[in-house]
């Protein structure tokens, strides 16, 4: 039984240290906003049991009437359905 437990300890610690290691050696994202794009942050799209649920907009400075192609990232979170 000890045994399990010694081998259980270490295949904890293998895993702790390689996501460490792993999470370290990640290349960082560029955060800048190119020149040209304009962005309208923190935007309330719908209120869910008194929480505000928010959206940030990044669009051409110079689009004006134009139609454009938009893409949507939805990050983070989960979804879950209530019964």
């Amino acid at each position: 039984m000890s045994n399990k437990i010694f081998l259980f300890s270490i295949i904890i610690a293998l895993i702790v240290f390689f996501s460490q290691t792993y999470a370290q050696e990640r290349t960082p994202i560029s955060r800048a906003i190119p020149d040209g794009v304009e962005v309208q942050k923190d935007i309330a799209y719908v209120n869910y049991k008194g929480r505000e649920l928010l959206l940030d907009i990044y669009q051409p400075s110079n689009s004006g009437d134009e139609k454009l192609l938009s893409i949507i990232v939805i990050r983070g979170g989960g979804w879950a359905k209530e019964n």
